[in-house]
């Protein structure tokens, strides 16, 4: 009897931020489910090192692009790239790229420090839409952003982070309202503690603000202790939320999927 097909065969997907972190859980998702799938990031030996591991293991394809993503430019060059990969075709865009600060008071962020933030959490994702969405329109098919539980629940001492993923989840409602008379879903994840570079390094600098002799495993612990799972989340679980999202919630748009191991219910509320 012939192999069946991934289910994504033939998909094309643009990723950014996708070499590490909870974008490589989307990257990897979506080359295990057959697409075709475009990352950038600007970390060059990262890309270049997943790119090539994927296209090793299959059954997808993978291609990195080397992109800063704030530059206008640089982002209209792969989007050009990724049509050229997926034989001028694109069906989903994941708009994943981000960063947080370490964790301050509002007296320590400058309105500068507020818009360099902007460029690459918000801006970046609006731009990159713009671009993708004739393409995507033809396809009807999907776009994900990764927003945050904190966008819901805020978050001490990250102000300017939380107006930087609560204006992505803004933007997923207004866009999945304006996007639907062209067939094109838009839904955001938003993750709660995902183990990654950028949660570690979230964690080592709660611990170096406490002052009290935390370290950054007790950060990490305290975190874990929030989820009703008691253990942090995985990129691999966002990556499928992801490919949930891109291949198989076709009657969902505008919704924010929160991944997050209940976090955000009433601690008392815990059992183990």
């Amino acid at each position: 009897m012939a192999k069946s097909a991934p289910a994504s065969a033939g998909r094309v997907a643009l990723v950014t931020g996708g070499s590490a972190g909870i974008g490589r859980g989307c990257v990897e998702a979506l080359v295990g489910d057959g697409a075709f799938v475009a990352f950038c990031s600007n970390q060059a030996e990262e890309g270049r090192q997943l790119e090539a591991a994927l296209n090793a293991a299959g059954p997808g394809r993978a291609l990195f692009i080397e992109v800063d993503c704030r530059n206008a430019t640089d982002l209209e060059a792969a989007v050009n790239q990724t049509l050229s990969f997926g034989s001028n075709r694109l069906d989903w865009l994941i708009n994943n790229v981000g960063t947080h600060p370490d964790h301050a008071p509002i007296d320590h962020f400058s309105l500068d420090d507020l818009r360099s933030l902007m460029e690459l959490n918000v801006y970046s994702a609006f731009s990159l839409t713009r671009l993708c969405l004739p393409h995507i329109r033809a396809s009807k098919g999907a776009i994900v952003n990764i927003s945050s539980l904190v966008a819901v629940i805020g978050q001490h001492h990250a102000v300017t982070y939380v107006i930087t993923k609560s204006a992505i989840s803004g933007f997923t409602r207004a866009l999945a309202i304006d996007e639907a008379v062209h067939g094109v879903r838009v839904n955001a994840i938003c993750p709660g503690a995902v183990h990654t570079p950028l949660l570690l390094s979230n964690a080592n600098s709660l611990a170096a603000e406490g002052g009290g002799g935390d370290t950054t495993e007790d950060q990490l612990a305290r975190y874990a202790s929030d989820s009703l799972f008691n253990r942090l989340g995985s990129i691999e679980e966002i990556g499928a939320a992801c490919l949930f999202l891109c291949r198989w919630a076709t009657y969902c748009t505008g919704i924010e999927l929160p991944v997050t191991a209940g976090v955000e219910l009433a601690k008392p509320m815990k059992t183990n």
